[in-house]
C-alpha cells in the first residue's frame, strides 16, 4: 500500500484578496469589487477569468490603485503609491496610475502593431503577456486587451492609419496573393478576413453580410467591396517592359493582373465563390487551404492495414477510460501517484474524427498512459466479480497486446509530421512559398528514410500526397512561387 502523498498547504493567491465570493444555491459566485463595475457580477467560479477582468477593469483599479501589481505577483512598496521610482522586492516599480486617455493610446498604439505585423488578435491576451506587460510598465498597462475589444474598437480606429500602409506595400508589390477566411464574433456573426501574402502577411480588410444570406455571390460582392482599389487595377506597362506578352493573352493576363491567387477554406460556399471569383477575372487562380490536403492524406494513412484496426482499438480504449467513471478515477489516482513518484502524465485525449491530424494527440497520450492502463485492468482482473467493473474486449487488447503499441509507435512520428504541417498551413499569413515548401519537404523525407518504421508505408503516403496536392494546386500557383 502506497501511502499518500505529503502536500504543503498552498498560499491563496492574491485575487482572492479582492474578488468578491457569494455563495448561492450551494455554487461560487464571483463579482467585481467596484460598486461601477457592472460587467463582472454573479459569475461562474472561474480564477483565470477573474484575474484577466481585475486586470482590466478601470474601475477597480481606481479602487486600489495597487491591485494589479498584487495580482500579477509584482511586490507593492510600502510607502505611498504615487511615489514612483520606489521597487518591492521583486524590483518591479510601483507607479502612479495613467491617465484614461494615456492609458487608451498606448493599448491602441500596442493594437495597431498587432494589425501591422500580421498577428492573430489574440497574440497578447494570455497570463504570461499580461503579468510581462504589467511587470515593465509598473502595474499600469497588461495589453491592448481581449481579442474581441482588439479585432473591434481598436481595428476600427486604426483602420485609417493602417489602409493607407497597407495601400501602399499593395502598389509596392508586383503581384499579390489573398486568403480568405472567415471568424465567428460573441453575437454570433461571422467576419470575413482577407489577408494578402507579398510574402509578408498584411489584413487587407474585413467585411461581414449583416442581415444577407452567406451565399457565393454574396460573398463574391464583399470581398469585391472591402479591396483596395489599387488591386483592381491593371499594370498598364506591360507590353513595355516584357514584349513577349504580346505573343500570348496567359502571358499578358500574368504580367497586367495584380491579384494572381486566392486561398480560401474548402467549405462548399467558399469553394463556389472562388470559382465565381476566377469566372469572373477577379484572380487568376483559385485553390483550397492546402491543411485539408494534409488531413486528407493523413486519413488515407489510418485507413491503411494495419493502422486502422490499431487505431479504433486506441480510440475505443480511450473513450472507455474517459467516460467509464470508475476506471476514469482508477487511472487519475494511478497518475496523482506517479506523479509523487516524479513521473508526471497528461490525461487521455481525444480528437474530433473528421480531423485525422489530430489523431497524433490520441496516440500520444494513450502511448503515455499505456503503463498506467496496464497498471489498472491487471488490479481490476484480480478484484471479485461484484467488485471489478467490466471491461470490453477491445480494450482490454488495447492495453494488453504489444502489437497495438508497436504500431502506435510506428504511425505516430508521420502523423505527428502532418499535423504540424496541417497547423502551419491554417495560419492566416502562410505565404504561397510554405506552401510549396512544406509539401516538397514531407515528399523528400517521405522519399528518404526517416521513417524506416513505416517500410512500404512510406511510398504509399507519399504517392497519396503528390495526389491531393495535384488536387489542390493550380499550374498558376507554381508560376506565383517562382
Amino acid at each position: 500500500m502506497v501511502p499518500p502523498p505529503i502536500r504543503k498547504e498552498k498560499a491563496a493567491a492574491p485575487l482572492w484578496r479582492f474578488i468578491k465570493v457569494t455563495v448561492v444555491d450551494g455554487k461560487r459566485l464571483l463579482s467585481c469589487p467596484a460598486p461601477l463595475c457592472t460587467t463582472y457580477r454573479n459569475m461562474s467560479h472561474n480564477a483565470t477569468r477573474a484575474k484577466e477582468h481585475l486586470l482590466e477593469c478601470e474601475e477597480a483599479h481606481a479602487l486600489d490603485p495597487t491591485m494589479r501589481a498584487s495580482v500579477v505577483g509584482a511586490a507593492v512598496s510600502s510607502v505611498r503609491v504615487g511615489a514612483a521610482g520606489r521597487a518591492g522586492s521583486s524590483g518591479a516599480q510601483i507607479l502612479p496610475p495613467l491617465d484614461p486617455a494615456v492609458l487608451d493610446d498606448w493599448e491602441q498604439r500596442c493594437a495597431s502593431l498587432v494589425f501591422g505585423s500580421g498577428l492573430p488578435f489574440s497574440v497578447f491576451h494570455s497570463p504570461e503577456w499580461k503579468s510581462f506587460f504589467s511587470l515593465i510598465s509598473g502595474g499600469r498597462f497588461s495589453g491592448p486587451g481581449d481579442p474581441r475589444k482588439v479585432g473591434g474598437s481598436r481595428l476600427d480606429t486604426a483602420s485609417g492609419q493602417v489602409a493607407a500602409r497597407v495601400d501602399a506595400a499593395l502598389r509596392a508589390a508586383d503581384t499579390v496573393a489573398l486568403t480568405l477566411d472567415g471568424a465567428g464574433d460573441v453575437n454570433g456573426k461571422t467576419t470575413y478576413n482577407v489577408m494578402g501574402c507579398l510574402p509578408r502577411p498584411l489584413l487587407v480588410g474585413s467585411s461581414r453580410l449583416g442581415a444577407m444570406v452567406a451565399s457565393a455571390p454574396n460573398l463574391l460582392l464583399a470581398f469585391r467591396a472591402c479591396l483596395p482599389s489599387s488591386l483592381h487595377h491593371p499594370m498598364t506597362d506591360v507590353l513595355h517592359e516584357w514584349p513577349a506578352t504580346e505573343k500570348s493573352q496567359r502571358l499578358q493576363a500574368l504580367g497586367s493582373r495584380r491579384l494572381w491567387a486566392l486561398c480560401t477554406d474548402n467549405a462548399s460556399v467558399m469553394v463556389s465563390m472562388r470559382n465565381a471569383a476566377e469566372a469572373d477575372g477577379l484572380v487568376l487562380a483559385s485553390y483550397g487551404c492546402f491543411a485539408h490536403a494534409f488531413n486528407l492524406v493523413s486519413k488515407d494513412l489510418c485507413a491503411r492495414a494495419p493502422f486502422s484496426g490499431m487505431l479504433k482499438s486506441v480510440i475505443a480504449s480511450t473513450v472507455f477510460f474517459r467516460r467509464c467513471v470508475r476506471g476514469r478515477a482508477e487511472l487519475a489516482e494511478d497518475r496523482a501517484i506517479q506523479k509523487a513518484a516524479g513521473n508526471k502524465t497528461s490525461e487521455l485525449r481525444t480528437f474530433s474524427p473528421t480531423r485525422w491530424v489530430g489523431q497524433s494527440l490520441t496516440l500520444r497520450s494513450f502511448i503515455d498512459n499505456l503503463p498506467g492502463l496496464r497498471r489498472v485492468l491487471l488490479f481490476n482482473s484480480h478484484k471479485p466479480a461484484g467488485i471489478a467493473f467490466a471491461v470490453p474486449p477491445v480494450v482490454a487488447a488495447a492495453g494488453n497486446d504489444r502489437a497495438v503499441e508497436a504500431t502506435a509507435r510506428d504511425l505516430l512520428p508521420c502523423l505527428h509530421l502532418l499535423f504540424r504541417m496541417s497547423a502551419s498551413l491554417e495560419a492566416d499569413a502562410s505565404p504561397l512559398s510554405s506552401v510549396l515548401g512544406l509539401f516538397s519537404a514531407l515528399h523528400i523525407i517521405l522519399r528518404g528514410n526517416i521513417f524506416g518504421v513505416l517500410g512500404a508505408t512510406r511510398s504509399f503516403v507519399s504517392d497519396c500526397l503528390i495526389v491531393r496536392f495535384s488536387s489542390y494546386s493550380d499550374p498558376l500557383m507554381v508560376l506565383a512561387f517562382f
